[in-house]
C-alpha cells in the first residue's frame, strides 16, 4: 500500500467540501420546511381559537339572558343581536358590520371581537326563542385565503 507523504490531495479536499455542502443543504432545507409548516400550524390554530372565542362569548351571554332580540335587517346592513336581562336592560349587544368587524357592547363598553368577519356568511337567525349564530372568518395566511365557519344554536337560559 502506497502512502502519500505530502498529505491530502486537492481532489480529496474538494470531495470533502462537496459532501459537507450537500449535507448542510439537506439539513437546512429540512429545517426550513419544518419551520414554515410549524408557523402555518400556529397561525391556523390562532385563527381557529379566535373563532371559538367569539362563539363561546355569544353563547355565554345568551345563557345569562332572558331573551334575545334580533332585529330584521335588509341585505348588506349590519346585523345585531341583543341579549336582554329580566328587567329589560341589554346584557350585551353583538354587531356584525359589513366592513368585516364584529363588535361587542357590554355595559357601555364597546370592544372589537374581530376585524376578519366574513360578512356574507355570518348571520343571526331567530326562530322563536332560539337564535342560530353563524360566524365566518376570512384572512390571508401565508399568501392564501383561509376561511373558517362555525354555527351554533343558542337558547336563553332564564326563559
Amino acid at each position: 500500500m502506497a502512502t502519500n507523504p505530502r498529505g491530502t490531495s486537492l481532489v480529496e479536499v474538494l470531495m470533502a467540501v462537496i459532501i459537507f455542502g450537500i449535507c448542510v443543504g439537506i439539513f437546512y432545507s429540512v429545517f426550513y420546511l419544518n419551520w414554515q409548516a410549524f408557523d402555518r400550524y400556529i397561525a391556523k390554530a390562532d385563527f381557529s381559537q379566535e373563532l371559538d372565542r367569539i362563539v363561546d362569548s355569544i353563547a355565554l351571554d345568551a345563557r345569562f339572558a332572558q331573551r334575545i332580540e334580533v332585529p330584521a335587517t335588509a341585505a348588506g346592513e349590519d346585523k345585531t343581536a341583543t341579549m336582554m336581562a329580566p328587567d329589560g336592560t341589554a346584557v350585551a349587544t353583538y354587531s356584525m358590520m359589513n366592513d368585516g368587524r364584529m363588535m361587542l357592547s357590554r355595559q357601555g363598553v364597546v370592544s372589537l371581537l374581530t376585524d376578519k368577519l366574513d360578512f356574507p356568511v355570518s348571520d343571526f337567525d331567530q326562530d322563536g326563542n332560539a337564535v342560530t349564530v353563524k360566524v365566518g372568518l376570512i384572512d390571508q395566511l401565508f399568501g392564501r385565503t383561509v376561511t373558517l365557519d362555525a354555527a351554533t344554536e343558542i337558547y336563553p337560559r332564564n326563559n
